[in-house]
Parts: structure tokens; C-alpha cells; sequence
């Protein structure tokens, strides 16, 4: 009986290795993605924090090198938060990216399985007729022998 062979098997275990990379990859991109949304959400709660904290202060009065000061602040804290909902963003389209590819190689490993069980179903098949086979010919060739010892008895 020969050993059931899948023609596709090269294919496969390439595609599923880079599955295994793209897997790896996507969750790389996520980790980036949440971190990038950590960072983000840190700096508009030290906004939030410290817009309250001038709030207050400002109710007794400040000085107009305070109200620069904070004026400055506000400004460079307002770039680095654009900047980080920019990396957010970067980070989000990266990570959706690793995702759609990911999926559309899943698809492939999946029908190159899907054509490897019919495959080996038809292998089978085949191994069951070939079977079927040689049993009718071992009987025929009993049934034959019979005759021709029936034959050279009587």
C-alpha cells in the first residue's frame, strides 16, 4: 500500500509558518496600539489635572509670568497629545493591517486543509478499490483452482 502523499504539503507548511509570523507580528502591533493609547490617555489626564490646578489658582489671581508659564505648558502639553493621537492612529492602522493579512492567511491554510482531507479521502478511496481488487482476484483465483482440482479428481 503506498504512503499518502498531499502535493501541497510545501505549500502548506509555508504558509502556515508565516501564519505563525503574521500571528506574532499582530500581536506586537496590538501591544504597540494599546500602549500608544496609554500614553495618550495619560497625558489628557495630566491636561485634565492641570487645567483644574490653574482653575484654582486662577480664581485668587495669578501673575502674568504664571499665566505664561502655564500658557506654555498648555501648549507644549496640546503637541506632545496631538502627537500621541497621531501614534494612536499610526498604531491602529498598523495593527488592523497585521489583522486583515493574518485573516486573509488563515483562509489560505484553511482550504489548503480543506484540500488536503479531500485529497486524502480520494487516497482512500482509491486504497479501498485497489483492496477490493485484489480480494476479487485472490477469490477468482481460488474459485479457478477448484474447478481445475474438481476437474482432475473426477
Amino acid at each position: 500500500m503506498k504512503k499518502f502523499v498531499f502535493p501541497f504539503d510545501s505549500l502548506y507548511r509555508v504558509k502556515q509558518s508565516l501564519k505563525d509570523k503574521l500571528q506574532a507580528e499582530y500581536y506586537a502591533a496590538e501591544a504597540e496600539h494599546r500602549k500608544a493609547i496609554e500614553k495618550r490617555d495619560g497625558l489628557l489626564a495630566i491636561r485634565k489635572e492641570e487645567t483644574e490646578a490653574y482653575e484654582a489658582i486662577a480664581v485668587h489671581g495669578i501673575s502674568p509670568g504664571t499665566i505664561e508659564a502655564y500658557s506654555d505648558f498648555f501648549n507644549e502639553l496640546e503637541n506632545m497629545i496631538s502627537l500621541a493621537s497621531k501614534q494612536v492612529d499610526i498604531a491602529r492602522r498598523k495593527a488592523e493591517q497585521k489583522r486583515s493579512e493574518l485573516a486573509e492567511i488563515y483562509k489560505e491554510v484553511k482550504a489548503l486543509e480543506k484540500l488536503r482531507e479531500r485529497k486524502y479521502a480520494d487516497y482512500l478511496d482509491e486504497q479501498q478499490k485497489a483492496e477490493a481488487v485484489v480480494i476479487q482476484d485472490i477469490l477468482s483465483f481460488k474459485v479457478t483452482n477448484a474447478e481445475e482440482h474438481l476437474k482432475q479428481s473426477g
